[in-house]
């Protein structure tokens, strides 16, 4: 008996294998449709930059106008070289390269970020076959972040170049930030500064007991207007400032407290020195033997010393100043050089 098979048998066997076939074709159908269909943009690619395959997501993506289009370029000339290059690399050594974030080039000569997720297919023998991979869209994250880091630097320059002090403490009202204003200031250095309980460097006792009310008041998310008052330099030296904070919320949270400290101690010592030099006049004004006082444009006594107070008669100097200058001018030649003298000055006039 013959083993070879029969014609029945081959046409069964063929058969067979039609359903085989037919049964892979829809299977491989049916993943090609998954890979089309794919909202992620997926792709494969050889090793020398030739596209394989990419489903419509991509196209989109890279924005051509069609899949062929987009096919017939070379993937090495839509990414950065350099990042081309160190992907290869790990995918040669068999890793995957999981969200690595580079820049391509879109088919109008823009470009986007995407993160690249890809992995090598070797053949038997250890050779690539080619890579698949897929791509996210990050534009609008990096756009973000540029943005963040731009805002990030502002505020930095702002923080660089205040010629007041900038302080941010923690909670505990621990220095974070500590600006080149505040260096100049107080005299530490940031280094010095930072991790060290803001009202033990900047306060002495006769102003601590102020400086913790002023801490617990903004510590309770409550914000202190500017107030002129006295803290102290590295060195123990006083230093007048106008004091002001404001709490840090973040997500309704309390994360800490910025304080600025404007130095006015110029300013407070030419205020002192013109205190001074007005009490010197007024005591000269006071003292001297001849009648003296200052008077409006329009003729209202403002001031006028004891001896003009006793020649013109008047008990005190609350009543001179509600007595018009006028009615001690009883010649009527004096009233109108008077009137003319006051009609052409801009200035209040002080006579003897």
């Amino acid at each position: 008996m013959s083993d070879k098979p029969t014609h029945e048998d081959l046409k069964k066997r063929i058969s067979q294998l039609e359903q085989e076939v037919e049964e892979l074709t829809k299977i491989s159908e049916r993943y090609r449709r998954l890979f089309e269909d794919a909202s992620v943009p997926l792709y494969q690619s050889s090793s020398d930059g030739e596209i394989l395959y990419v489903n419509s997501a991509v196209v989109r993506l890279l924005g051509f106008p069609d899949k062929e289009s987009l096919m017939h370029v070379n993937a090495g000339d839509l990414e950065d070289p350099e990042v081309r290059r160190k992907m290869h690399e790990m995918l040669r050594r068999g890793e995957i390269v999981q969200g690595y974030e580079t820049r391509v080039r879109r088919y109008d000569g823009s470009f986007i970020w995407v993160r690249d997720t890809s992995r090598a297919v070797f053949d038997s023998e250890g050779n690539i076959l080619y890579f698949n991979g897929s791509l996210e869209d990050i534009s609008e994250r990096k756009r973000a972040e540029e943005e963040i880091q731009k805002r990030q630097k502002y505020l930095e320059s702002v923080l660089e170049g205040a010629p007041d002090a900038i302080i941010t403490v923690d909670s505990s009202h621990r220095v974070i930030e500590w600006n080149p204003g505040a260096e100049r200031i107080f005299g530490y250095t940031k280094e010095e500064a930072r991790g060290r309980a803001l009202d033990e460097l900047v306060a002495r006792s006769d102003v601590m007991e102020e400086a913790k009310d002023f801490t617990k008041l903004v510590l309770c998310g409550k914000a202190l207007n500017p107030v002129e008052t006295v803290r102290y330099r590295k060195d123990g030296t006083r230093v007048d400032v106008i004091a002001s904070g404001a709490p840090i919320m973040i997500g309704g949270q309390l994360e800490g407290v910025v304080a600025v400290y404007k130095d006015i101690t110029e300013r407070k010592r030419a205020e002192r020195a013109l205190q001074e030099s007005e009490k010197r006049y007024r005591s000269l004004f006071e003292r001297l033997p001849v009648g003296l006082f200052v008077t409006t444009p329009d003729g209202r006594f403002l001031d006028a010393n004891p001896a003009f107070v006793k020649m013109v008669g008047c008990p005190d100097l609350e009543t001179l100043l509600n007595t018009p200058v006028l009615s001690f001018y009883h010649i009527p030649e004096e009233r109108t050089t008077w009137k003319r003298m006051m009609e052409t000055q801009d200035e209040k006039v002080a006579i003897e």
